[in-house]
């Protein structure tokens, strides 16, 4: 069986660990690291507002005009308009032979302007940062 030894570290030991752990001088941060960190944390703002916040009010918008024009096609309760919505969402804009069971009292007419309806508010639009839809 092997043993194992401990001993105190020296003094030299002690120092060079020291020396690791805490920077020298030569280690430290340049002075330009607070606007390294600001123009890091605007690049991400930048981001964020040009992709993923547009993306959000795009799919917003769409949802909203989805659900007023399916509306005017049908009366339904919110919570069957939701889960409506969800499955044309995840299916492209149509609705799946096997999801169309739970809407059963829907004529094919009806779907069919559902869908087409759907279809058209979620057609590709730009949205400028000014909040002006083209």
């Amino acid at each position: 069986m092997r043993s194992i030894t401990l001993c105190s570290p020296s003094s030299t030991t002690i120092s060079i660990l020291m020396s690791l752990i805490s920077p020298s001088p030569d280690w430290a941060l340049p002075a330009s690291w607070p606007m390294w960190k600001a123009a890091y944390l605007l690049h991400a703002v930048e981001q964020t507002i040009n992709t993923e916040l547009v993306t959000e009010i795009m799919f917003i918008r769409g949802y909203d005009q989805a659900k007023l024009s399916i509306r005017d096609v049908v009366d339904m309760p919110n919570a069957r308009l939701d889960m409506l919505i969800k499955l044309l969402y995840q299916n492209n804009g149509t609705l799946s032979k096997g999801k169309r069971l739970q809407f059963e009292e829907l004529t094919d007419e009806e779907l069919a302007r559902i869908e087409a309806v759907f279809q058209a508010a979620f057609t590709e639009q730009t949205l400028d940062l000014d909040g002006a839809v083209r």
